[in-house]
């Protein structure tokens, strides 16, 4: 079980003091936020997000002079394992899940650390806006950090110009269900959106003996990977720490 769930921390509270995101990295103008309920998860926030497509979007950014960046200045002095360094925590929690033989994750450790499935990349422009989005919400609802993750699906669609859907959630949890974006997403495709991708991060915990934040697939990410792609022909799913990204072709899974 883990130890620690709310994260306090003066330095980190007076270092992410919301800033807009750099010129390198931001939302395009044509984007259009609306936010959705769905009445049994009135706990989550959920976003739908749409833009024009831009191919900046897809580059690696760390997001200078953002709240993440400042989020990942401050990390490092703060658990023992160095975040920038991804198959360090990938050892790290290795051995954590080796020791309750749980073989299946340990047995997506080894692929991924190996490169035999997927890739660890930089974290793009669009995930870093995601990221950006789920530390916004947690400072401006809690007013402190908080272990959350996000869940997040991108569609593409001529309209006629090509166009990007991001349904997106987040909680003060660290565990957010993809139900209540699901009629969102079917209805979606019921009308020509395409799917063609999943977000979700892996948060890190402090205080904790397994700090986690690694990019890393548990067979329950595996699970739901594979019925995404079954469901809708999603070509790849991914998982970011806010430093790095794994990034799966769901054909290979």
């Amino acid at each position: 079980m883990l130890d620690l769930k709310w994260l306090r921390f003066d330095i980190l509270l007076v270092l992410l003091t919301p800033v807009m995101a750099s010129a390198q990295c931001q939302w395009p103008a044509t984007t259009l936020k609306t936010v959705f309920f769905h009445a049994e998860y009135p706990e989550l926030t959920l976003l739908q997000i749409e833009f024009d497509d831009d191919a900046a979007l897809a580059q690696s950014s760390a997001m200078e002079g953002s709240l993440l960046a400042r989020y990942r200045a401050a990390l490092p002095s703060l658990i023992d394992t160095d975040p920038r360094d991804q198959r360090a925590l990938l050892r790290r929690q290795r051995v954590i899940f080796a020791a309750h033989d749980m073989r299946a994750e340990v047995a997506f450790f080894d692929a991924i650390r190996d490169g035999a499935l997927g890739e660890i990349r930089g974290i793009s422009c669009l995930e870093a806006l995601l990221y950006e989005q789920l530390l916004s919400i947690n400072m401006r609802q809690h007013h402190q950090l908080i272990a959350s993750e996000l869940i997040a699906f991108t569609l593409k669609k001529n309209d006629p110009a090509p166009r990007t859907m991001v349904l997106f959630a987040t909680g003060a949890t660290d565990s957010v269900t993809a139900a209540p974006i699901m009629p969102r997403l079917r209805q979606a495709v019921s009308h020509g959106w395409r799917v063609e991708a999943n977000l979700h991060n892996h948060p890190f915990f402090f205080g904790n003996p397994d700090i986690a934040g690694t990019i890393t697939a548990s067979a329950r990410d595996i699970d739901l990977m594979r019925r995404d792609r079954d469901l809708f022909e999603m070509p790849s799913a991914m998982i970011t720490n806010g430093f790095s990204t794994w990034e799966v072709s769901t054909a290979d899974l």
